[in-house]
Formats: C-alpha cells, sequence, structure tokens
C-alpha cells in the first residue's frame, strides 16, 4: 500500500524556462510539464498522454533542449557513464 504525500501531487519547474515561456508554443509547454511530471517517460508517452503528434514533441523536447532546461540532466548521465569507463576490469589471477 503506498501513501500519498502532499509532494505527489506537485510539479517542480526550473525558473530556467521563464524567459522562454513567451516563445513557447502550447505543445512545448504541455511536453515540459508532462516530462517533469513524469520523468521516466519518453517521448512517444508524452506525445500520446498530452495529445501531440511524436515529431511535435520531439521538436518540443528540442526547443527545451536549446533553452538549457534538459541539458543539465543529459550532461549528468554523460558524466556517469565516462566515470565508470575508468574503472578496469580484472581477473582473480591478476588480483
Amino acid at each position: 500500500m503506498a501513501i500519498k504525500t502532499p509532494i505527489d501531487s506537485i510539479i517542480l519547474l526550473p525558473r530556467d524556462i521563464l524567459p522562454h515561456i513567451k516563445s513557447a508554443s502550447a505543445e512545448e509547454l504541455k511536453i515540459l510539464i508532462y516530462l517533469f511530471a513524469h520523468p521516466e517517460a519518453n517521448i512517444v508517452d508524452a506525445a500520446r498522454e498530452t495529445g501531440v503528434t511524436v515529431a511535435k514533441a520531439e521538436s518540443a523536447v528540442s526547443f527545451w533542449r536549446g533553452a538549457g532546461v534538459f541539458a543539465e540532466a543529459e550532461a549528468k548521465k554523460k558524466a556517469v557513464a565516462q566515470d565508470t569507463s575508468v574503472y578496469r576490469n580484472y581477473d582473480s589471477a591478476t588480483l
């Protein structure tokens, strides 16, 4: 049984979006809100749930990536991938 807390009903958006709201389309805003509410979702899910085409959803993600909203998360993923590459595998004979 899951206990629902007030935080389960809140969607937090970064302040970095504020300068871009004026130039963002309705589809771009819908996709942004959906992806922040469902971080595990993919573009196809976001498109289906918001009623926009996959092409418009991809365009929306590109818009927010260009605005720097999604860049930080991607940089962290790349950094983690790079960090794990420095580890070597040793067999028991080498150790």
